[in-house]
């Protein structure tokens, strides 16, 4: 029996033209009277390049990234017009060289990887970067020589986060990066 607080089945897909967002029909073992019908086509949530999009893990949002404007986020509770609108700018800052992102488990925060880079004073600033899913606000840059994401894990409840760096593991506090452990 399907309750009314379960989420829709919700599938983003990327083409070479735009990220559609489709929600399929809910679905029950037990005999219905009236079968829903699919939808036609989904939810045009950017049109434009892209090289990745994900979902947050509660629906709420869709990040797409497009390498000549940034990572995007789209909130999937606004209108196709008002979203559109919305996806004009990046919503994290100096995002266009980011080549992977994931979210936390509660979707909190949003982990990026870009490739390692010097800045202006040939300092290595962090490439792994993690960020508030809710903002946009940069909340610590990490090094990782690596392409991969996987160096950064959160506990279910988001209340830790462990970092795999050689030999070591270090342990922070998510709220505010304190390092309580290694």
């Amino acid at each position: 029996m399907t309750s009314s607080t379960e989420r829709p089945i919700q599938l983003l897909f990327r083409s070479k033209e735009c990220v559609e967002l489709y929600t399929l029909p809910a679905t029950s073992s037990s005999k219905s009277s009236s079968p829903q019908k699919p939808s036609q086509g989904g939810q045009i949530l950017y049109s434009g390049k892209t090289t990745f999009h994900l979902l947050s893990p509660n629906g709420s949002a869709a990040f797409i990234h497009d390498a000549s404007v940034g990572l995007i986020k789209c909130d999937l509770s606004l209108s196709a017009a008002a979203a559109a609108a919305a996806n004009a700018t990046p919503f994290l800052q100096s995002s266009k060289s980011i080549q992977l992102a994931k979210c936390s488990p509660r979707g909190t925060y949003l982990l990026t990887w870009e490739r390692p880079s010097k800045d202006s004073n040939n300092n290595n600033s962090g490439n792994l970067k993690v960020w508030s899913a809710i903002d946009g606000t940069l909340l610590q840059s990490l090094s990782c020589k690596k392409a991969t994401l996987e160096t950064v894990q959160w506990t279910h409840d988001e209340a830790c986060v462990f970092h795999c760096v050689t030999n070591e593991i270090h342990i922070y506090t998510a709220n505010d990066w304190k390092r309580v452990g290694k």
